[in-house]
C-alpha cells in the first residue's frame, strides 16, 4: 500500500489517498530469480556462486573459532561415455541421482554444489580431525560407485575425489578449491576411483605435467619429435633383421624428454593421435631410405589403443 496526502490551500489535510497493489506474483518472481541465480537448474544444488559465498562464511567461522575445514572435489570417471552411449538425457538423469545420493551423507551444516559438468564440490566445516573427512570421502566414493538404473540398463560409474584442508593446504577459498582440484587430478592419475589428499608433491607433478603438455603442443610443426631405432638381431648370423621405431621429444630448451614422461600426457589428450600420425609417416619415410641398405628390413611401431 502507498499513501499520499491531499491538502487544501491552507495546508490542511483534506483526505488521504491509498493505493493497494497485490505484489504476490512479483515477490514470487523475485524469489524464483534469486533461487535460479544461486542454484543449479538440473540438480537443484547450490551453484558456484552460492558455493563461493558459503565457503567464505565457513572460512570466516573457522578462523574465528580456530577450527578446521575441508573442500572436497568430486569428478565422475568416464562420464562422457555415458553421454555417448546412452544420450545426454540419461547423462542428466545420472547427475541428478548422484546429487541425490551425495546429500544424505552430509550434515545440514555442510554444502554440496554442482561445480559444473560432472563435477561436484563439497564444503565440510567445523572439523576437529582429518580422519572425519577421509571417512566421509570414502563413503562418497562407495555411494557413487553403486549401480544406476538408466533407460532400463545397469550403469556403473566411479569417481575421483580430491581433498584440501584448511589451514594446512590453503588459507583462502581460491587456494582450497584449486588444491582440491589438484588432488582430484592426482586421484585420476593414480588410476581413478580413489580419494587423494592434496600435497606439495602433487602440485609439483601437476606443474610438471602442464610443462610437458606445453612442450608437446606444436612439437610436430616445430620438428622437435625424432625417432630412434632399436635393432632386432638374428643371433645365429649377427644380421639386423628388423628395428623398432621409438619416438623421442626434444624440448624447446634442447633437452630430451623421456617417453615415460610425455607419452602418458599425450595419451590423456588428443595429442596422442597427432603424435601417432607423425610417427607412422616419419618411420615410413626413413624405412624407404633404410631399404636401400637392408632391402628386407622389417620395422615395428607402437600405437595407442585410441
Amino acid at each position: 500500500m502507498s499513501l499520499s496526502v491531499d491538502k487544501d490551500d491552507q495546508g490542511r489535510v483534506k483526505h488521504v489517498v491509498g493505493i493497494c497493489a497485490d505484489v504476490t506474483d512479483i515477490r514470487e518472481a523475485e524469489e524464483k530469480l534469486k533461487y535460479n541465480a544461486t542454484h543449479d537448474a538440473l540438480t537443484g544444488l547450490p551453484n558456484r556462486f552460492l558455493l563461493d559465498d558459503r565457503l567464505e562464511h565457513a572460512l570466516a567461522y573457522a578462523r574465528r573459532v580456530n577450527s578446521g575445514l575441508a573442500v572436497i572435489f568430486i569428478d565422475l570417471d568416464n562420464f562422457k561415455s555415458v553421454n555417448d552411449t546412452l544420450g545426454h538425457a540419461q547423462g542428466d538423469a545420472l547427475l541428478v541421482e548422484v546429487a541425490e545420493r551425495i546429500v544424505p551423507i552430509l550434515r545440514e551444516s555442510d554444502t554440496v554444489a554442482r561445480h559444473g559438468g560432472d563435477e561436484f564440490t563439497i564444503v565440510i566445516a567445523d572439523i576437529t580431525d582429518p580422519k572425519q573427512v577421509e571417512i566421509t570421502a570414502r563413503r562418497l566414493l562407495e555411494t557413487v560407485a553403486a549401480p544406476y538404473k538408466l533407460g532400463g540398463e545397469n550403469v556403473h560409474i566411479t569417481a575421483s575425489i580430491g581433498v584440501a584442508l584448511f589451514p594446512t593446504d590453503g588459507a583462502d577459498a581460491a587456494n582450497l578449491i584449486q588444491h582440491a582440484d589438484v588432488a582430484m587430478y592426482g586421484a585420476k592419475g593414480l588410476g581413478r576411483n580413489r580419494v587423494q589428499f592434496f600435497s606439495e608433491d602433487l602440485q609439483e607433478r601437476l606443474d610438471r605435467r602442464m610443462t610437458v603438455e606445453k612442450e608437446l603442443r606444436g612439437a610436430a610443426e616445430e620438428d622437435r619429435f625424432f625417432l630412434l631405432y632399436q635393432p632386432q638381431v638374428d643371433l645365429s648370423t649377427g644380421h639386423i633383421t628388423g628395428a623398432e621405431a621409438l619416438v623421442r621429444l626434444r624440448s624447446r630448451d634442447g633437452s630430451i624428454l623421456s617417453p615415460t614422461e610425455f607419452i602418458p600426457v599425450a595419451e590423456e589428450s588428443n595429442l596422442i593421435l597427432q603424435l601417432s600420425d607423425w610417427v607412422l609417416r616419419k618411420s615410413c619415410e626413413e624405412l624407404r631410405v633404410l631399404h636401400a641398405i637392408v632391402p628386407d628390413l622389417l620395422m615395428s611401431l607402437n600405437f595407442t589403443m585410441r
